[in-house]
């Protein structure tokens, strides 16, 4: 657990490091307690894997970017996308995230998640009260550590049903999956594999691939290609990588393209979206953001 304070701004983030059980259907678990400028909003940028969040008091405010509708989630379920939402914040933000794979969303939600690519809906729209209930009792508890104890736990029970892992590469493939197959070597690439290497190394046609690949996931492995080299130039830029070298090393082919993509996936350039997470939306220059 780690308190940082950045101009009046308290910031809790914990890092779960405890799911290591889950491996394979949850790449990551972070909860959060921030207080923020009451009008300061966040850029929901797509991250390559399903996001789950479960509110700790009141139900998240969220839309897509460029649309002026929101809705609120007390337990939202987003889909793969490559365009991102927008957060209002109304001055805090609590609760925890999920980083959900496709095989963890198989076996949370019994679909593959092609069925919620673009799409934020509560969790109850999917047809399964236990979110419900799950988010009840984790409201109702008082510290971080019992809140990831009890979430843990219900995590635990939904994937022991199992979901026929692939024998390929590390098995954290959808057995049976070609799609799946690929999905895993295009991430693991960090979205640098060439459609045409994962359809040789997954033994199907490109064109195969390419409608498996769609209908499983409901992004094509280019979209999501582009948005695993938005990622890791992310990481890279945030750590102190100078632009033209993050650019290089994610892959693009030079500064400017990686700021158009940038730009067009996170919604903002990334000389105003690294390091400030919480702009205030009525302070960003005409055109900067996705509206």
């Amino acid at each position: 657990m780690a308190s940082t304070h950045n101009g009046g701004e308290s910031v809790m983030f914990v890092l779960d490091s405890d799911a290591a059980d889950l491996s394979g259907f949850v790449e990551r678990i972070e909860a959060f307690d921030l207080t923020v400028p009451e009008a300061a909003i966040h850029f929901g940028v797509p991250s390559g894997v399903l996001t789950v969040l479960i509110s700790i008091d009141e139900p998240f405010d969220i839309g897509w970017a460029g649309d002026d509708e929101s809705s609120t989630f007390p337990v939202l379920v987003a889909g793969l996308h490559t365009t991102p939402s927008l957060v209002r914040t109304h001055g805090i933000q609590r609760g925890i995230q999920i980083a959900l794979t496709p095989l963890g969303c198989r076996a949370l939600f019994g679909m593959p998640c092609g069925e919620l690519a673009r799409e934020l809906v509560t969790a109850d729209m999917l047809g399964d009260n236990a979110f419900v209930a799950l988010h009840e009792r984790i409201a109702e508890t008082t510290t971080w550590d019992a809140r990831l104890a009890i979430l843990r736990g219900f995590l635990q029970e939904r994937v022991a049903g199992g979901v026929e892992r692939s024998s390929l590469g590390d098995g954290l493939g959808i057995a049976g999956s070609a799609a799946a197959e690929a999905w895993w070597l295009l991430h693991r690439s960090r979205g640098n594999a060439r459609v045409s290497e994962l359809a040789s190394t997954v033994g199907v046609s490109r064109r195969t691939l390419l409608a498996g690949f769609r209908g499983e996931f409901g992004v094509g492995p280019k979209e999501e290609a582009q948005v695993l080299r938005f990622c890791r130039a992310r990481d890279l830029v945030e750590s102190g990588t100078p632009l033209t070298e993050a650019a290089a090393v994610a892959g693009y082919a030079d500064q400017a393209h990686m700021s158009r993509e940038w730009a067009k996936i996170a919604g903002l350039p990334p000389s105003l979206s690294v390091g400030n997470p919480f702009p205030i939306l009525q302070d960003l220059p005409p055109g900067a953001s996705a509206y």
